[in-house]
């Protein structure tokens, strides 16, 4: 019986572990990627404009993302048994969004992009904080991943791309948001 009982504690204690490791990689991930959407989110009414398109067409813009952003998160929740793992969708797609924002003009195709992005990774990221943070610390947890990093990276992120819109152009933004969106997409598919 004791052989029984070791092997049932050793195997809930690697199962700990490994749920240790998600939640720290969760947790990297997330600090990258909100880091980067803070980087450029405030600027990309500014960057639309720059490239030439109409208010009507960010309006448009506007209207694809939010249609996407309702609806997806209903179908997928449908079909998908295990949304939690969309979060790597999520963290593609944005990064998708960004490099469409250097070649791309079409205000369709960009709201395409920016709303799959924002529809599969928002709902499986807080389906993962509840998933991997234990009953007893889920409270912290979602004050870490909800609260905490958003808000270090809403300070940071702006200044930061302030100074790199100043010093290198908005082009050497973007280019560093994809890069810290790979980074982010690496941690969060591990």
């Amino acid at each position: 019986m004791s052989g029984i009982a070791n092997f049932l504690i050793d195997a809930m204690e690697e199962m700990v572990c490994v749920q240790l490791s998600d939640f720290k990689s969760l947790g990297v991930a997330s600090s990258v990627y909100f880091f980067s959407s803070n980087l450029t989110g405030i600027f990309l009414p500014v960057y639309y404009v720059i490239l030439g398109l109409s208010i009507s067409q960010i309006a448009a813009l506007l209207l694809v993302t939010f249609l996407i952003i309702g609806l997806l998160p209903i179908i997928l929740l449908n079909f998908v048994r295990n949304f939690e793992r969309l979060i790597c969708l999520g963290v593609f797609f944005t990064m998708v969004f960004y490099v469409l924002l250097l070649y791309v003009k079409n205000p369709v195709a960009l709201g395409v992009a920016y709303g799959l992005s924002i529809a599969t990774f928002w709902p499986s990221f807080n389906l993962l904080q509840f998933r991997l943070s234990a009953s007893n610390i889920r409270a912290r947890s979602v004050s870490l991943f909800s609260i905490i990093i958003p808000s270090i990276a809403s300070i940071v992120g702006p200044a930061v791309g302030g100074l790199i819109i100043e010093n290198f152009g908005f082009h050497a933004l973007l280019l560093a948001s994809v890069t810290l969106y790979f980074v982010s997409l690496t941690f969060s598919c591990e």
